[in-house]
């Protein structure tokens, strides 16, 4: 974990650099150029089920796939070199069949994000970012009742039960956007914008299993620490800050 610990402070100060320099460009010029990017996201992230995944195969249940599939939407502001926005994303992993029963995972993650562009050559934009925000996971597990009788329904009424973790997220990733105008001669189209995003996001916090709104005594790790990758797609608008129009 060394490595994203050097990752995270480096990210850290190049945003601070960033802000000094932005600030102080911002000082020269009496009008600053405000550049919206609206993205639809798809990716994949990487976590670690183990601890998970013995609890379930201990009681008998199927164990579920490490790699979930994310799919959402982000907005980012740029004004000159500095980033800031917003993503949202549902997640949804693994469903496992057992031979009574089902497994499966699911949740949703939201957090801002804050970056500052270190390279521009053309069309294309790089820049890393920090984020803050919080997620909550499910583990649900259903059971088969395609074969249940009318007394094993009386013996044993719950037909399944959903398990939560909530908690709070910070995140460290690069991200490279290209710009693409398909529209040269149309105006108030802007343009078409393709992304790739890759990081690294920390559950700093432990999390209580939550079930009917009570909390459970110990349990199984499940955290949100995970790598990942996105690739976007969305729509870029440029224009010039409300506050400094003339």
């Amino acid at each position: 974990m060394k490595i994203f610990k050097y990752i995270s402070i480096t990210t850290v100060l190049i945003l601070l650099v960033g802000l000094q320099l932005n600030a102080q460009e911002g000082m020269d010029k009496k009008d600053k150029e405000l550049t919206q990017r609206k993205f639809l996201t798809v990716g994949t992230s990487f976590a670690d089920f183990g601890d998970l995944n013995s609890s379930l195969s201990q009681f008998g249940y199927p164990e579920l796939s490490e790699n979930t599939f994310l799919i959402g939407a982000s907005g980012y502001k740029i004004i000159k070199k500095l980033v800031h926005g917003a993503e949202v994303h549902a997640i949804v992993g693994d469903r496992a069949e057992g031979t009574n029963n089902e497994v499966s995972l699911t949740g949703i993650s939201g957090k801002l994000d804050f970056g500052y562009m270190i390279f521009e050559p053309g069309n294309l934009d790089v820049f890393p970012h920090i984020g803050f925000g919080v997620s909550s996971l499910m583990l649900n597990i259903d059971r088969d009742m395609s074969q249940a009788s009318f007394d094993d329904v009386m013996l044993d009424p719950d037909d399944g039960v959903n398990l939560y973790r909530t908690g709070f997220i910070a995140d460290i990733g690069i991200n490279l956007h290209y710009s693409v105008d398909f529209m040269k001669n149309k105006e108030g189209i802007g343009n078409m914008v393709f992304g790739f995003s890759a990081g690294y996001i920390f559950d700093p916090f432990d999390r209580d299993w939550v079930v009917n709104g009570e909390k459970l005594t110990a349990g199984p790790e499940l955290s949100h620490n995970n790598l990942y990758i996105k690739i976007t797609i969305g729509k870029e608008e440029t224009g010039v800050f409300p506050k400094f129009k003339k």
